[in-house]
């Protein structure tokens, strides 16, 4: 979707995950990474993110992970389990083109 420049910061991108019920939520942690590739600790152990879209997100691909890690010593792929990675086309906004 493409907006104007003043209704630009109002958007947000949410995203949910579902871990498969079989595993109890208190043998793994959850892990979101932002479009810089870091860490989110206000989101750790959430199924939910939600990021307000800035101008610094403009980009043929904003990236987006969703890290799940076991409680285990040994993990899946080394040192996690499970991870989604999402990539996002942010457009700027129509009166800057």
């Amino acid at each position: 979707m493409r907006v104007n420049q003043e209704d630009f910061e109002r958007y947000r991108l949410g995203i949910e995950v579902e871990i498969d019920p079989s595993f109890n939520p208190s043998s793994y942690t959850i892990e979101w990474e932002d479009g810089e590739r870091k860490i989110i600790s206000e989101y750790k152990n959430d199924i939910k993110v939600s990021f307000k879209i800035e101008a610094k997100n403009i980009s043929e691909n904003f990236h987006v992970a969703c890290i799940v890690i076991s409680n285990k010593t040994w993990h899946k792929y080394s040192d996690f389990d499970d991870r989604m990675d999402i990539q996002y086309k942010v457009l700027p906004p129509l009166n800057d083109y």
